[in-house]
């Protein structure tokens, strides 16, 4: 088993040893693995719908901005209906 590891790693029984396509291939296979691991953390990412590094603050501005746009909405339609009862 261990001779059978060494002549693997090494590719001295390979009968054609072509030590710059084994290189390529290597590197080639290195590339593909880098880019199934980027390819499944981007997927992982997009089906959470997970934000990393979410802007604390941002959102609590959003969040007031969207009470007082509700609670401003809420009082012109009380302003309007009073209006409309004065013309009934």
């Amino acid at each position: 088993m261990v001779q059978f590891a060494e002549t693997g790693m090494l590719g001295y029984r390979i009968k054609d040893s072509n030590i710059r396509l084994r290189f390529f291939v290597i590197i080639f296979m290195g590339i593909l693995a880098f880019g199934a691991v980027l390819f499944w953390k981007s997927q992982l990412l997009f089906v959470a719908e997970y934000q990393e590094f979410p802007i604390t603050h941002y959102q609590v501005e959003t969040r007031k901005q969207n009470l007082f746009k509700q609670i401003e909405f809420q009082n012109k339609m009380m302003r309007d209906s009073k209006e409309m009862e004065k013309y009934n």
